[in-house]
Order: structure tokens, then C-alpha cells, then sequence
């Protein structure tokens, strides 16, 4: 294992700043770069680097290298080819402390421009990938509205639907595999909505797996965290099992 070491590169303080760009634009990637944004859906939280190397550079307190479990980071990049290089935390007591050896390496190829995600899951033991290229929705100021998808990340790998709560069991979602992902959707978030709470359902049985609500997605205040923005819901876990019970997180994208 490798405890971090806090030095002070001012070369890489470029994490932190292509974050921070990240996390404020709505717009597709910049002209000769790519917006990634890595999901962590895992059973642990890991640090990446965007190298060959196993060495970490750490910086900033890991602030924008450690994904934690159930969040997510976004980063713009240099398009073309680039690696994610993740490994597992296994310590934060009194500082992060990883495994030496990667729990996954990622190759991806994208063009100048192009937008997506990395979703991460299952243990750091047998990590599994999704690697989908994003079409956010753009919305005018006139339309009041925010972008909604889904993507069934399930441990058990078997089919859900989803349905807003006091409406039909699929009414979102009839069936959606394992590692299936939606379309982005419009949702509406003007002062008549008070709250989504989605339903996540065994596809088969309709049994009730979880929930995930969105509170106040229509507020007046001066700060509204979602309209004109889109986001990602992900199931994870499995039914009846105590260490990976079903889930879901939400993930702000664009």
C-alpha cells in the first residue's frame, strides 16, 4: 500500500482547475478536449490518475482525484487517447492510503468535443465498466425544465422498471437490463412541482427495490440546482443481500 505524500506541484494543480471548469459548464468540451465525468458505482472509493504509471501524483489534497462511493467527478481532457488509472482507498485514517497495484485501467478514444461517462462497479476486487458517450439535453431559458436518465448498474445483473411514486409500476421505465442507460429526458422544474420521488423495481415481480427523490426541483429561490441541468440516476446493489442493498444515487452531469 502507498500513503499519500503532500507535495506542492503547481504543474498539477491543472486537476483542480479543469475541475472547477467542469463542474460549472453546461456546454459540450472545449475545442481540442473531451469532458469526462467517472462515476464511482463501486463498493469502495478509489484515487485515479490519467497516466501508464502505477505511481500516484498526488495534489490538493486529492481533492479532485479521489472518486468516492456513490459520486462522481468530472474532468475535461486532451481528446484522443487517454487512460484512467484507478486504485482502491483503503485508508483515510489520518490520510488516504491506496493500494500500490490498480484495481482497473481504462483505454478510451474520444473526438475533439465529445462528452461522456465512466461508470465504475462491482468490487475493487472484480471491477466492471460502463463507458457510454453523452447527449445532453439544452434547454432555453423559457423552458423551465431539467434532463433525467437511468442506468442499471445491479449487482444481481437482472431487469428493473422505474415509475414515479402513485403511478403505474414502468410508467418511466418499462425494463431496463443490466448496464442499460436511457436517453436523457425532459422533466419539469417550474414552481408546480414540488418533488420526484422514482420508484425502482424488480422488472418481473414489481417488487420495490429503492427510491431516489428530488426535493424542490421547481424552486423560485435565487439558486435552483436543477433546472436547465441534467442528471443521472443509478441503481446499484442487489435484493437480499446486507452488504450491497439496493440503491440509488444521483449524479449531476450538465
Amino acid at each position: 500500500m502507498k500513503k499519500i505524500e503532500r507535495w506542492s506541484l503547481v504543474c498539477f494543480s491543472l486537476l483542480g482547475f479543469i475541475a472547477l471548469l467542469s463542474s460549472c459548464t453546461k456546454e459540450p468540451a472545449l475545442e481540442g478536449a473531451v469532458s469526462l465525468t467517472i462515476v464511482n458505482a463501486s463498493t469502495s472509493s478509489f484515487i485515479v490518475n490519467f497516466n501508464e504509471q502505477d505511481t500516484i501524483i498526488y495534489a490538493s489534497g486529492g481533492a479532485y482525484q479521489v472518486v468516492q462511493k456513490d459520486n462522481s467527478l468530472e474532468y475535461i481532457l486532451k481528446s484522443d487517447y487517454q487512460i484512467v488509472n484507478a486504485h482502491e482507498i483503503i485508508s483515510t485514517d489520518p490520510l488516504d492510503t491506496w493500494n500500490e497495484e490498480a484495481m482497473l485501467k481504462v483505454n478510451f478514444s474520444m473526438p475533439s468535443g465529445a462528452i461522456a461517462s465512466l461508470f465504475v462497479l462491482g468490487a475493487a476486487t472484480d471491477p466492471d465498466t460502463l463507458f457510454v458517450r453523452d447527449m445532453p439535453l439544452h434547454f432555453q431559458i423559457a423552458d423551465s425544465s431539467m434532463g433525467i436518465r437511468f442506468v442499471n448498474l445491479s449487482d444481481a445483473k437482472t431487469n428493473i422498471s422505474i415509475n414515479l411514486a402513485g403511478q403505474a409500476n414502468g410508467s418511466e421505465v418499462g425494463s431496463l437490463a443490466f448496464k442499460g442507460i436511457t436517453a436523457f429526458n425532459a422533466y419539469p422544474a417550474d414552481a408546480s412541482v414540488q418533488q420526484y420521488v422514482f420508484e425502482f423495481r424488480d422488472a418481473s415481480s414489481g417488487d420495490l427495490l429503492t427510491t431516489a427523490t428530488i426535493n424542490a426541483p421547481g424552486s423560485t429561490g435565487a439558486t435552483n440546482s436543477w433546472r436547465y441541468r441534467n442528471f443521472t440516476l443509478v441503481f446499484k446493489g442487489a435484493p437480499g443481500s446486507a452488504t450491497t442493498p439496493p440503491t440509488a444515487f444521483i449524479v449531476k452531469n450538465y
